[in-house]
């Protein structure tokens, strides 16, 4: 028998920035059949002549978000990722804000936590299959995440099941119920 509780897939959700005149709303990423982050990882391997195995050290990580969405309307965020791949739109004008909030992970004084990213999309295809209209491609990260707290904006009152809109609070997430850690300790360095 498992230990604890599993976490549902679906309490971990993204949040596209919509841009309209000087406001951006962050909306709900929706009618995704896949949504999976890669880290791609890059390491550095060294043996070293007192040992008899070899070390692998993390160098970097390069996160990308395989997508694939059926397309629905009226849906602004399903209707921008398709302009960007029908008008094979390039550069900056390919670039959003992207939110990943974990609802299973409640921040104390309300909100949950989450991490804010601009991310470049990367259309592959669209069109596959005969029934509905599928657009698939990658977000490529750009930069680092910023960590910070996500709460619901709309609907008034709504949960993790119905969240259509979020806020993001940047740079002040409290500890949740996982706490933060580090397994290195400054005295580590002490002679």
């Amino acid at each position: 028998m498992a230990n604890g509780n599993i976490v549902l897939r679906a309490k971990r959700k993204y949040f596209m920035g919509i841009t309209s005149g000087s406001t951006t709303t962050y909306q709900l990423i929706t009618n995704c059949t896949d949504f999976s982050e890669s880290k791609n990882t890059t390491t550095y391997e060294a043996k070293y002549v007192e040992d008899s195995h070899t070390t692998t050290y993390t160098t970097g990580m390069s996160s990308s978000i395989a997508y694939s969405f059926d397309l629905h309307t009226p849906d602004e965020v399903n209707a921008d990722l398709a302009m960007i791949s029908d008008d094979e739109v390039i550069g900056d004008e390919a670039v959003r804000e992207i939110i990943q909030v974990d609802f299973h992970k409640p921040v104390t004084g309300g909100g949950y936590e989450a991490r804010k990213r601009r991310f470049t999309v990367v259309p592959d295809a669209s069109g596959s299959g005969t029934d509905a209209l599928v657009y698939s491609g990658t977000l490529s990260a750009e930069g680092e995440a910023i960590k910070g707290v996500a709460t619901i904006a709309t609907p008034t009152n709504g949960n993790w099941e119905n969240v259509r809109t979020i806020t993001f609070a940047e740079d002040t997430v409290a500890a949740s119920s996982y706490g933060e850690y580090s397994n290195y300790s400054s005295k580590d360095n002490e002679e």
